[in-house]
């Protein structure tokens, strides 16, 4: 299993044994690196997950569709627009 699974799987296993969807925040840095941090509304444990992990962590929340992470019906997963200095 790579690291992006294991990182999914944990937040699944913690937010899936509650029945629960967690919150998402996204946080970004001027040099467009950014990460994305799911908190349990329940004990407020948070998570830390890359891009990647994140982009996987919406996918088996989908397949799942009990818990996990919910972008809301019909909402695609966030996309920020290009920063200009790196293009």
């Amino acid at each position: 299993m790579d690291v992006a699974a294991h990182v999914v799987e944990q937040v699944l296993a913690h937010l899936c044994g509650k029945g629960l969807y967690g919150d998402v925040t996204e946080w970004c840095e001027a040099r467009n690196d950014c990460v994305f941090v799911v908190t349990c509304p329940d004990c407020r444990c948070t998570f830390t997950l890359t891009e990647e992990e994140f982009a996987l962590l919406v996918r088996r929340s989908q397949e799942v569709q009990a818990c996990g992470v919910a972008l809301g019906e019909g909402w695609p997963p966030p996309v920020r627009p290009l920063n200009p200095f790196f293009l």
